[in-house]
């Protein structure tokens, strides 16, 4: 596994991890609620990923060019 910053063509599997873990990791807080989470998944878009990764330090966790986490 390499950490390395986060470039902007990072941000669509950043993206795509964000949504997955808050449909899944979040469960309890939303219950599966799907307005709720439709809310709170609202914002999490590429091009809003695009601009975190362009506005701020953010590293991603990547194994053979796959995605697998990220922090910002």
């Amino acid at each position: 596994m390499y950490i390395r910053q986060a470039k902007t063509e990072d941000a669509p599997a950043a993206c795509a991890i964000i949504r997955q873990s808050i449909a899944e990791l979040y469960r309890a807080d939303h219950d599966g609620d799907e307005v709720l989470l439709g809310k709170w998944l609202s914002n999490k878009k590429v091009e809003t990923v695009t601009r975190w990764i362009a506005q701020s330090y953010v590293v991603v966790a990547e194994d053979k060019g796959t995605l697998l986490a990220w922090r910002r």
